[in-house]
């Protein structure tokens, strides 16, 4: 009568990878219909960034970005929504990138 050899911890690791991805497939299937999920479903590219560009693009594209307008919501009381470069309108990501004149100068060196 032969004893029985453990399983390997390899093989352990490798089902555990399978069966992740599986039910992170299954998530995303049932996840509604969203202009986030449509760019991933479209984009090849995201795939490949490292994290810190990973974090960067998914701020800009859910429009959380760690600007003071989605600040604000988190901390109303300590963050005003103003620009603080320019004072002039409510800092979204839509003004830093598009239309802050504190920096113009910047977004034309790279039109």
């Amino acid at each position: 009568h032969r004893a029985e050899l453990p399983t390997p911890i390899s093989t352990w690791k490798k089902a555990t990878m399978r069966q992740m991805k599986k039910e992170t497939r299954h998530r995303w299937n049932e996840f509604p219909d969203s202009h986030i999920k449509k760019v991933w479903r479209d984009s090849n590219n995201l795939a490949g960034l490292n994290r810190t560009s990973l974090r960067a693009t998914t701020y800009v594209l859910s429009g959380h970005a760690m600007v003071n307008y989605h600040l604000n919501k988190i901390k109303p009381r300590t963050i005003k929504k103003t620009c603080p470069y320019c004072m002039e309108e409510d800092e979204t990501l839509a003004h830093f990138i598009g239309s802050c004149p504190a920096w113009s100068m910047q977004r034309m060196q790279h039109l």
